[in-house]
């Protein structure tokens, strides 16, 4: 299994990845469908996509195909009109930013953070977000077996 690459997320002055895909909630296909002579296993969805928190709302700012194709004309507006920003209206679930120390890493490669950030969003606003610490005694008994 390959890690796949990460939608990131602004929120103030931080940047942060996201295993998260809320843009997956808004397209019902694979953009790399359309960009088929462009592949890679480490991006099946087609795209990274950049979001911001910004006054509790969620904005789509930044889309790019994956793997990186200088010839395409991709962005924002392959999917919207326009360039700017978007609202993520359609988006209600739930974003999880990794936290704290890097605890452990799964048999992939993927780092396992102390704490998340849960941030719970219905149609595009955030409705609550709070940190949660990682019960460690359940993970030790993971990662032992």
């Amino acid at each position: 299994m390959t890690i796949q690459v990460k939608d990131r997320i602004i929120i103030g002055e931080d940047q942060y990845e996201i295993r998260q895909t809320p843009l997956s909630s808004h397209i019902n296909f694979s953009l790399m469908n359309i960009y088929r002579n462009k592949f890679s296993s480490a991006c099946w969805r087609g795209y990274v996509a950049t979001w911001q928190l910004l006054d509790k709302k969620l904005y789509l700012i930044d889309l790019k195909i994956y793997p990186p194709d200088p010839e395409a004309d991709f962005g924002i507006h392959t999917l919207f009109e326009t360039n700017d920003r978007v609202f993520a209206s359609w988006f209600t679930g739930v974003i999880e930013i990794p936290s704290g120390e890097v605890f452990a890493h799964t048999r992939y490669g993927e780092e396992l953070y102390s704490h998340r950030l849960v941030c719970k969003f219905k149609k595009g606003r955030l409705r609550r977000m709070r940190m949660k610490e990682i019960d460690m005694k359940i993970w030790e008994m993971w990662i032992k077996k």
